[in-house]
């Protein structure tokens, strides 16, 4: 996944700090979070979106 996608994924400008990645990460995981009724395709996508964001 490239940086400008990893954004999109979060809903997020690409300007972000870190601080802003965890908590759009944290808000969207909380909606698709299978363990909550979401998809684990989406949880993974958000993942894969914070990781490379923050080079985890």
């Amino acid at each position: 996944m490239f940086r400008d996608g990893a954004f999109k994924v979060l809903g997020i400008d690409s300007g972000a700090n870190q601080n802003e990645i965890n908590k759009a990460y944290q808000n969207l995981m909380k909606l698709v979070h299978p363990d909550k009724g979401g998809s684990e395709y989406f949880a993974q996508k958000l993942n894969a979106a914070r990781d490379r964001l923050l080079k985890r």
